[in-house]
């Protein structure tokens, strides 16, 4: 008797140690059988599947996936992916052309020749001193602030906050204007179609994945930049004025010109600050005889034009410390009422 033996042949393989089979593999079609220790365990599989048995009882079973099928399933998916992205960008595309298109053409250079003052709720619009003949657009509680009337108003984030005032609106003589987020991510903060209706106001999109502002308002959506004054804006910008002024739009975390009990938590600060300065950088191409005028900037100081109002200059006398050169809002003031 042989000690060891390998029988080779036939699609098959025997090994044998001291006449005892130890192992066994055997070639059937697709499927190959090993045996070892006269089946106590079994292997059996093919390029798919894989199965083991021990004293004839399967105790494992795996599907295996070659190269082909899992390249076909990759490319499927991605395939299947694409064609719902291009379908939904398609179908958001086509809203928004068919919104913006009626909404927008009316106010293309409507304010051509005049000034506008886009009125935030930062701590220094305490300190503004009205100017006259002026278009002022509104933001969220800034309708609420004494001795401007306004003309437009911008709203983009629904939220609490925002349910606690913003039937208060619903009467307001001015143009409302509600924003729309294509994001799914961001339609929780989309103001409720009842409210929009109630108020008579305009729906526009916002789109806050969008890379750069876009010319064309009346068929493309507003880029969002962490801020509802950055639609306020575009909206000024598309409407031609002589001169923007920004006023109350801190960018910054000193709260509000009323003093709220809700400090702000505003995710959006960041991006805001980094969307300022590609705005600029626009209207420069898109709206060169259109100035920007920051009034007591805060967190925008120095990327526009800078000027203050003498009660802001003492009430922050440490900031003018050493400077010399203070250019004042009643000086632009008084040249406007001449």
């Amino acid at each position: 008797m042989k000690i060891y033996s390998k029988i080779k042949g036939n699609n098959q393989c025997i090994i044998r140690l001291l006449g005892i089979k130890l192992f066994h593999k055997k070639q059937e079609g697709r499927w190959s059988k090993i045996k070892y220790l006269y089946g106590l365990l079994k292997i059996k599989k093919c390029p798919n599947v894989k199965k083991v048995y021990f004293c004839g009882l399967q105790i494992f079973s795996r599907k295996i996936l070659d190269i082909t099928e899992i390249a076909d399933n990759i490319k499927n998916t991605v395939i299947n992916e694409l064609k719902s992205t291009i379908i939904n960008e398609t179908r958001m595309a086509n809203a928004v052309s068919n919104l913006h298109s009626r909404v927008f053409p009316q106010f293309k250079n409507i304010n051509t020749g005049k000034d506008v003052v886009i009125v935030g709720t930062g701590p220094s619009l305490n300190f503004y001193e009205n100017m006259k003949n002026t278009v002022n657009i509104g933001m969220n509680r800034a309708f609420e602030f004494n001795g401007i009337t306004f003309d437009y108003y911008f709203l983009a984030h629904y939220s609490d906050i925002t349910a606690e005032y913003i039937e208060k609106i619903s009467d307001k003589n001015f143009v409302k204007f509600y924003g729309r987020y294509l994001s799914t991510k961001f339609k929780t903060w989309n103001t409720p179609n009842c409210i929009t209706d109630k108020h008579n106001s305009y729906k526009y999109y916002i789109d806050s994945y969008m890379p750069d502002f876009v010319e064309n308002l009346d068929v493309l959506p507003f880029k969002n930049g962490g801020s509802i004054a950055i639609s306020a804006i575009q909206f000024a910008l598309w409407t031609h004025p002589k001169r923007i002024f920004l006023v109350g739009c801190d960018c910054s975390m000193n709260g509000y010109y009323n003093s709220s009990i809700h400090q702000p938590m505003w995710a959006g600060l960041n991006e805001t600050l980094r969307s300022y300065p590609l705005l600029k950088h626009f209207a420069e191409i898109y709206y060169p005889d259109v100035e920007i005028i920051s009034v007591n900037p805060v967190g925008l100081r120095g990327l526009f034009r800078d000027v203050y109002t003498e009660s802001y200059v003492k009430a922050e006398a440490a900031l003018f410390k050493d400077v010399s050169d203070i250019e004042y809002l009643q000086d632009i003031i008084n040249e406007v009422n001449v």
